[in-house]
């Protein structure tokens, strides 16, 4: 089995597959997500971590019970932060996640992690003015809309009077 994760500044994302007696990829499924604004604030160690850590827990119902399972990332940092001693925390915590499995970390070239580096890449930047703008536009609509309301709730009691 090989998991293969990747991050980019706005999102995470994880590939598992396996390969056949002839050597060929047989693709077993696919996960990504947007990263929020303070998850993108994170270190590159952390969000390529992230990423790997996200796939385990996505496919732990396939992964469980494995004992050949290799973890392919293009972050060289990453094959080395398996092993190292005095991480934070945070990376502690991604590591006792992971405890559970039995999996080896190797490096494969960016060019080789298209698929993941792709899907991570999905969820494009939010530009907040952007939002806001959308957002005034909605209030402007909704305002534009109680006038017309009020004119022709106006206009009608003017009919009424004329008429009566």
């Amino acid at each position: 089995m090989y998991l293969q994760g990747d991050a980019s500044v706005y999102g995470i994302a994880a590939c598992l597959y396996q390969k056949d007696t002839l050597g060929r990829i047989k693709h077993i499924g696919f996960v990504s997500k947007s990263l929020n604004p303070a998850e993108r604030n994170w270190s590159t160690n952390r969000r390529e971590c992230a990423a790997i850590v996200f796939g385990f827990v996505k496919f732990k119902s396939l992964l469980w019970g494995h004992s050949n399972i290799e973890v392919l990332t293009d972050h060289l940092a990453l094959t080395f932060m398996f092993t190292s001693t005095g991480l934070n925390s945070t990376l502690q915590s991604y590591l006792e996640i992971l405890g559970e499995f039995n999996f080896t970390v190797s490096h494969v070239k960016g060019i080789d992690n298209v698929l993941c580096d792709s899907l991570s890449r999905l969820y494009p930047p939010i530009d907040e003015d952007k939002l806001l703008e959308d957002e005034n536009d909605r209030q402007i609509k909704k305002l534009q809309k109680l006038i017309l309301i009020k004119r022709a709730t106006n206009k009608e009691k003017q009919l009424l009077k004329e008429t009566t």
